[in-house]
Order: C-alpha cells, then sequence, then structure tokens
C-alpha cells in the first residue's frame, strides 16, 4: 500500500516530530507489516520517536508485544527502557502485572536512577 510505504519512508526524516507522528500512526493503522520499522525506533535519538514506537508496538499486540519482550535485552539501553515502560503500561493495563511468561515487571522505582533519567 502507497500510504504504508510513505510512512515507512516518514520513519527515517530529520524532523523527530515527523518520525514521531510516523510511528504513531502505523500503530493507529495497525500495520503489522511495518512492526520490524517501528522496532528498530526504540533506538532513536529522539525520546519522542521511541514514545511513540514503543506504543505502537504496544497497541500491535500480540506480536508488538512480542518485540517489546525481545527489546528487554536489547544492546541499546534507551531501547531497554522504552521497552520495559511499554511492557510495565500493557501490564498494568490487563491488570496482571505479569507478561504472559510469568516474568515480574519493574516498576519506575526499581530503576536505576541514571535509566529513567537517560531518555
Amino acid at each position: 500500500d502507497q500510504a504504508l510505504a510513505v510512512l515507512s519512508a516518514l520513519l527515517d526524516d530529520p524532523d523527530d516530530t515527523v518520525r514521531a507522528s510516523a510511528a504513531g500512526a502505523i500503530g493507529r493503522l495497525g500495520a503489522l507489516e511495518l512492526v520490524p520499522h517501528l522496532a528498530a525506533k526504540l533506538s532513536d535519538p529522539a525520546w519522542v520517536v521511541r514514545r511513540e514506537a514503543g506504543a505502537s508496538l504496544a497497541r500491535m499486540a500480540p506480536v508488538g508485544t512480542m518485540l517489546l519482550r525481545v527489546h528487554l535485552t536489547d544492546p541499546d539501553r534507551f531501547a531497554r527502557d522504552m521497552a520495559r515502560q511499554m511492557l510495565d503500561i500493557v501490564a498494568t493495563r490487563d491488570g496482571s502485572g505479569r507478561l504472559a511468561d510469568g516474568i515480574i515487571l519493574s516498576t519506575v522505582d526499581e530503576m536505576p536512577t541514571e535509566e529513567r533519567w537517560a531518555s
């Protein structure tokens, strides 16, 4: 689809607000074919882009949440942090406080201070 191709290209725009808007639009559309591109944006230099990419992945369960779980061990600390934040929100929303495999999610208070404020 041409619209998805445009959104995919906008994920690489030099303007972080454009990248963030594209990530949010992809999530609202539920464009599963662009999930890998969203996951890559968890390492974006701009917090707003990481946040929109993470929120979009969280909306696209179960595929998106699976990728968020994969990024809990990402070498990039910003990607790890955003994945953790989004999975915490998902767990809070469903009331379980746990991931499907029984791993207890961290809370913001349990994160080291430098990770909480780095993004």
